[in-house]
């Protein structure tokens, strides 16, 4: 029998451009601020809780499944399974697509999942030859080895390889790939520059007028000044402004511009679902249903009544 799967709360954190607020915390920290946001919103028992999904892209070798470390430091019981899935930019709402089959299928009846990610804490590393080097300087023990060791490294070997949030295969980041896009399906510099206008005032308009009460206050050592809203946005945006601005991506024949496209960005969100049978026990008051989701993660939601 497949179970009606049910919404019951989100929260995030704000979301704020790299290299600003959250430059010092990893992304299970900011994974640890949502799951702790939700948990106190909803005052669902973590005891209740079957399993934690979490959506992530950049990794961090120590954190490999952030959604262990940000459950269990959040205050998921430690025995309750977590896991962290990758699909790009639609990591988190592949989770939630995980989340929706288990407990369709009647593997979990209450789930937490969502996304982190924290940009400002991309790993930088060596280039492969100097790791490999490094790799094999673990076999060595006398002062000897280690001195004809030193004496292999070049200047060369302690340049840092940059990292790049591109697809591995071609190379290309999002925005590369969506200046294919717009020159494919002829969208145009101005058209881009108009709904990117209006996406920063309606979104600035939205906070101002309380629509987006989802947003949890973010605290951080040592002052413990609040962080409430996003920094990326600009309210005060106008397509004349926009318009100034030089490409990013194609020097030559681009539309994507700094200010019409997504900025890197750290913050983490999470949501509760459940099997409509184990709310209703809980006493939880569902928001919606989720109906269903398509191969590219658009997941649909009716009112729940």
């Amino acid at each position: 029998m497949i179970k009606k799967v049910v919404f019951i709360d989100g929260v995030r954190t704000p979301f704020l451009k790299s290299g600003t607020d959250y430059m010092d915390l990893m992304s299970y920290q900011l994974g640890q601020f949502a799951i702790k946001g939700l948990l106190d919103k909803t005052g669902i028992d973590p005891n209740e809780i079957d399993r934690v999904i979490l959506g992530n892209v950049i990794s961090n070798v120590k954190t490999e499944n952030v959604a262990r470390e940000a459950a269990v430091t959040a205050g998921v019981p430690i025995k309750v399974p977590a896991n962290t899935v990758k699909q790009a930019c639609i990591s988190a709402n592949q989770a939630i697509s995980n989340a929706m089959d288990a407990i369709q299928l009647g593997r979990a009846d209450v789930i937490i999942s969502g996304g982190t990610e924290c940009t400002s804490d991309t790993p930088i590393g060596y280039t492969k030859e100097m790791r490999k080097k490094l790799f094999m300087a673990q076999k060595l023990s006398t002062p000897m080895e280690y001195l004809k060791f030193a004496t292999t490294l070049r200047p060369n070997d302690f340049l840092p390889d940059k990292p790049a949030v591109a697809e591995y295969i071609t190379g290309r980041t999002m925005g590369n790939d969506c200046e294919i896009l717009a020159q494919k399906f002829g969208v145009t510099r101005e058209e881009q520059d108009i709904l990117a206008t209006a996406s920063h005032q309606n979104a600035a308009k939205a906070f101002e007028n309380g629509n987006l009460d989802d947003i949890i206050s973010v605290q951080l050592p040592p002052k413990f000044g609040p962080i409430n809203k996003d920094n990326g946005v600009r309210g005060d945006s106008t397509v004349e402004k926009m318009a100034k601005l030089k490409p990013a991506f194609d020097k030559y024949v681009g539309t994507i511009t700094a200010a019409n496209a997504s900025f890197l960005t750290d913050g983490a969100s999470a949501v509760l679902l459940a099997s409509e049978e184990k709310a209703l026990a809980l006493g939880l008051k569902p928001k919606a249903e989720l109906v269903d989701y398509i191969l590219l993660q658009a997941i649909f939601l009716k009112n729940y009544c």
